[in-house]
């Protein structure tokens, strides 16, 4: 695998969101992304310019893996009021390594690994406690699984 990432800055970004907890691999991202789907459907919003992140909070190396929160995230334009399971929050801003991912969800752990990995053990770039994110660029119900991109943003001090 072949990495490379662009170390970018992002601005605090507000989002609505819906957190699960729960295993990666088994659905508990799925989940949050439906309930926030059916509140965005239920609202009649307008997600066209919306950017869609997951905020990936915790390492399955030290947290129990049904224990993991995930947090399906959709910027919007304008204040909303949320309720029930949806809420809204600022994704912190800051200094990220960023790398693609081209593929299935199924196989980010892959890079993940080489992240996280060869790429951590070979840089001078310091890891921040922020958590990671995962920003979705295309639509997995448009996109062939093998055509899927995901951005991956490493915190970084």
């Amino acid at each position: 695998m072949n990495l490379k990432e662009k170390i970018t800055k992002l601005n605090p970004t507000p989002v609505i969101f819906v957190q699960t907890i729960g295993s990666y691999k088994n659905n508990a991202p799925d989940k949050a992304w439906k309930i926030l789907w059916d509140f965005v459907e239920k609202k009649k919003l307008n997600v066209d310019k919306s950017d869609f992140f997951g905020i990936v909070h915790d390492d399955t190396e030290v947290t129990k893996e049904t224990q993991c929160r995930y947090d399906a995230c959709i910027t919007l334009s304008k204040e909303l009021k949320t309720d029930g399971r949806v809420g809204s929050k600022v994704i912190d801003g800051g200094k990220y390594a960023v790398f693609t991912h081209k593929g299935s969800y199924k196989t980010l752990d892959d890079t993940y690994d080489q992240i996280f990995g060869p790429w951590l053990a070979g840089t001078k770039e310091k890891l921040d406690d922020r958590p990671v994110l995962e920003k979705y660029l295309n639509d997995p119900d448009e996109t062939k699984e093998e055509d899927l991109l995901t951005e991956i943003y490493v915190p970084l001090v």
